[in-house]
């Protein structure tokens, strides 16, 4: 008569077995989870940047009393750039929006003081263009936080602005 205590090697060999494909599955699917959770916050933390930089893009502008488009000189064309100037009866000096690197930012210059305020990160583009001497149209996109495969990013957030400036000129 022989005493059987414990398992086999087989049975110990199969247990392993099992447990690693159900471990890898789990793990797999938290992976999955993860990429879905970090693309879902990309979109949102995009769509509040968008939602804060159009605001206060609009209200600045409804305030302009005068609105402007610095110009670069690309050879010896001169064209406009991509930001924008203006100034309001709220504060004294001008206020500028440009791209610096993939952060919006708004700077304020009076004289020697100046301030400057991030208004979104990972902008894509923004553009403005004049389409009358009192209408203007401002374009934002934003890009997600992790690049693509491929190295590219997507855009995530878009946004078209097209009113009309009060002293605009």
């Amino acid at each position: 008569m022989v005493n059987k205590k414990g398992f086999s090697l087989a049975e110990i060999i199969v247990a392993t077995i099992v447990m690693t494909m159900l471990m890898v599955s789990v793990i797999g699917y938290i992976q999955y989870s993860g990429e879905i959770w970090q693309d879902g916050y990309s979109k949102i933390s995009s769509t509040n940047y968008m939602r804060m930089a159009t605001e206060t893009i609009r209200q600045d502008l409804m305030k302009a009393r005068t609105i402007s488009q610095p110009m670069v000189t690309l050879g010896v064309i001169p064209v406009p750039s991509p930001a924008l100037r203006y100034a309001t009866s709220d504060a004294p000096g001008t206020f500028t929006i440009s791209i610096d690197d993939t952060v919006l930012i708004r700077h304020w210059a009076n004289g020697g003081a100046s301030a400057t305020i991030r208004l979104g990160r990972n902008v894509a583009s923004f553009t403005a263009t004049r389409l009358s001497s009192w209408t203007l149209q401002i374009h934002l996109e934003f890009r997600n936080d992790i690049a693509e495969e491929d190295g590219s990013y997507r855009i995530i957030a878009s946004e078209t602005l097209a009113f009309m400036a009060p002293g605009a000129g």
